[in-house]
């Protein structure tokens, strides 16, 4: 009996992780550090820059209400 080694072996696929910072145009930092999959698409990274955005605007005006 002949057994399929394809089927049989379980495929892994390694994805490296890198820490990248994000940062604007003027090279402030939009958040902490974070580890981000290798293979992040430029699509996924604009999902993330958005985020992180929002996030600022919504502390800036929190603060802003405070003063």
């Amino acid at each position: 009996m002949e057994i399929d080694t394809e089927t049989a072996v379980e495929k892994r696929v390694i994805i490296n992780n890198v820490m990248c910072l994000l940062t604007d145009p003027d090279g402030a930092p939009l958040g902490a550090p974070m580890y981000l999959p290798q293979n992040i698409g430029p699509q996924q990274l604009q999902l993330i820059v958005n985020q992180l955005l929002h996030n600022v605007t919504i502390i800036t005006l929190l603060l802003s209400s405070i003063v």
